[in-house]
């Protein structure tokens, strides 16, 4: 029986990452290099292993899935797959998918909604998208996720005051520090941060690309982001080894979302008790923030949060925004 991952468990089998890449172990111990990223890494494993082509189960049709279609999606959004199929094995696992009907995705919304109702959605609308594919493969003719409706969500429309990020920042760490001005200064999304390498940074800016894999984007320097990167350079290094990575941890690799996530969770909560903020606000908000400001400003708020239609970044600014009104006059004569 194969020892459980102490580290790592959002990899599939035999998938390890080590020196700045990842790599496949086949059973005879020879180490095949996937590639750098976990993007690039998971579409070449997926061509390594051979996907199931039936689908006696709805776990088929997930192993299938997970193969063929999600390693080809966004870092973030691959790693949100494996949790929400985790969920999706618990309740339809050994169901046969066309016994799957609409009152039983019903069923799971209402279950899983109990406790977490926006993650509820998001893993309804993995199922849904399951659905889809094995309707392209040729393996199913109805989506039972079709028309179902999904739990009410309310959309966070927090926007973090200038006092409360210089707050947070006066009781940050000076990596957090750092961070959080880059994303201020950048607005990208955490995942993006996290994998950004130091080739990305060029003379003529910063390079990235589009959300999912879309239009490339070059964040311009300036005075501020100029010295948000000497701030940068001033952290501590690694030990005994060149990072390639411009965030990293003491053995040169990128941060986690979960280990990031304890970090900042510590000292929100370090800021609240000493009174520095005035209400709790998430690393996303600072995205959020960023658009907005922008916004104010006169500036291309769409190109700096590169969402893919300029619709997105419209609703994201907006919920935001503090609409200003005149009341009305009085009546002559009153």
């Amino acid at each position: 029986m194969a020892r459980r991952r102490t580290k790592d468990k959002h990899l599939p089998p035999r998938v390890y990452q080590k020196h700045g890449a990842f790599y496949y172990v086949d059973r005879n111990n020879r180490w095949t290099r996937l590639g750098a990223t976990l993007v690039e890494a998971m579409a070449e494993w997926s061509r390594l292993v051979d996907a199931p082509v039936e689908a006696r189960s709805i776990n088929d049709l997930l192993d299938r899935y997970m193969l063929q279609v999600a390693p080809r999606k966004a870092e973030s959004t691959y790693k949100d797959n494996l949790r929400e199929v985790r969920a999706l094995r618990a309740f339809f696992g050994e169901m046969r998918p066309e016994d799957v009907e609409p009152h039983h995705v019903y069923q799971f919304l209402e279950q899983r909604g109990a406790k977490a109702p926006v993650r509820a959605n998001r893993e309804k609308a993995l199922l849904s998208h399951v659905y889809t594919k094995a309707i392209e493969w040729g393996l199913l003719r109805f989506n039972p996720c079709r028309g179902v409706r999904r739990n009410p969500e309310r959309a966070r429309d927090h926007y973090a005051e200038d006092s409360d990020l210089i707050g947070f920042l006066s009781v940050a760490s000076p990596f957090l520090q750092a961070y959080t001005l880059y994303k201020y200064c950048t607005g990208r999304r955490q995942g993006e941060i996290l994998q950004t390498r130091l080739s990305q940074l060029r003379e003529d800016g910063i390079h990235y690309r589009g959300a999912k894999g879309g239009k490339k984007i070059i964040i311009e320097w300036d005075d501020d982001l100029l010295m948000v990167k000497e701030m940068i350079k001033a952290l501590p290094g690694p030990k005994h080894v060149e990072s390639v990575y411009l965030f990293c941890t003491r053995e040169g690799q990128p941060y986690t979302g979960d280990g990031f996530r304890s970090i900042w969770q510590r000292y929100m909560r370090k800021a609240l008790e000493k009174g520095a903020v005035k209400e709790r606000f998430t690393e996303h908000d600072i995205r959020a923030k960023t658009g907005t400001d922008a916004e104010e400003r006169g500036l291309d708020a769409h190109g700096l949060l590169a969402h893919a239609r300029k619709s997105t970044s419209d609703i994201y600014i907006n919920r935001r925004k503090v609409k200003r009104v005149r009341g009305m006059k009085l009546p002559k004569g009153v």
